[in-house]
């Protein structure tokens, strides 16, 4: 098995979907994967574990692994959706870590379709494709939570344009001022914006995200640490091991060894 298979996320597809008045009921019964999708235009209904939801458009509903569910058009205006499908480990305990395992809908979710076309516009060929995939997916999640807590302030075009920006180069070297000047903006304005709605600056917050898939990978994958260094874009592995043991206090293998 490669490690690419190995990953515990798994993307399996992305697509938009339009229903019309013929279009029949689905059911199922202890669901095998996890679909989630985006009501662009029209609407619909939901029936999940015995809870009953109308779906209008921009929102959001979760078809979770292991629910019985059935879900059909509102015949009076149809429903047009982008949905994407996921699966694995990693997907399960994310469900659990932002409180949405139990979470089957969200109504007036529009700032959430962004996610939505990101996947759309994955690349499959890619490498990595799948572990680049759990990063959206990641930042989906804590939009949702975000979104559900009422917390979400609306965050400038810009701002998401650079955070995007950070998330897609994990795994190779990002540097802020060659993105500014890309931008034709300053490094200063950028800096002091992204900490605006962000509460970090743009390094910080690409230090944060390279933490998180070290453990996610330390936790899940087979990688070596070696290899998990190179993945990350770190110089070595003692590059890599200073780094992580100065922001957790314990090096990677002692992470890795509490999972064994």
């Amino acid at each position: 098995m490669t490690s690419q298979q190995s990953f515990p996320f798994i993307f399996h597809l992305a697509q938009r979907v339009q229903a019309d008045s013929r279009t029949p009921v689905i059911h199922r019964k202890n669901y095998e994967v996890c679909t989630v999708e985006y009501v662009t235009e029209g609407a619909g209904y939901l029936h999940s574990n015995g809870e009953e939801f109308y779906i209008p458009s921009d929102s959001v509903y979760f078809l979770h692994k292991g629910s019985t569910h059935e879900y059909f058009p509102d015949k009076n205006a149809p429903w047009h959706k982008i949905c994407f499908v996921v699966d694995g480990t990693f997907m399960e305990y994310l469900f659990k870590l932002y409180n949405l395992d139990k979470v089957h809908f969200i109504p007036e979710a529009k700032e959430l379709k962004s996610y939505f076309e990101s996947f759309l516009a994955l690349d499959r060929s890619m490498p990595r494709f799948h572990e680049k995939a759990s990063v959206i997916f990641h930042s989906f999640l804590e939009a949702c939570s975000a979104h559900l807590a009422g917390k979400e302030e609306k965050i400038p075009r810009s701002v998401q344009k650079l955070k995007k920006t950070i998330e897609e180069s994990l795994d190779k070297p990002f540097k802020l001022g060659t993105y500014c000047q890309q931008e034709n903006i300053s490094p200063a304005y950028a800096v002091r914006l992204f900490h605006r709605f962000c509460n970090c600056s743009p390094v910080e917050y690409l230090l944060q995200k390279k933490l998180e898939m070290a453990q996610r990978l330390l936790h899940y994958s087979q990688l070596s640490i070696k290899e998990i260094a190179a993945r990350l874009a770190f110089t070595d592995q003692y590059h890599f091991s200073s780094f992580y043991k100065k922001r957790t206090g314990e090096s990677p293998s002692a992470f890795r060894k509490k999972w064994k």
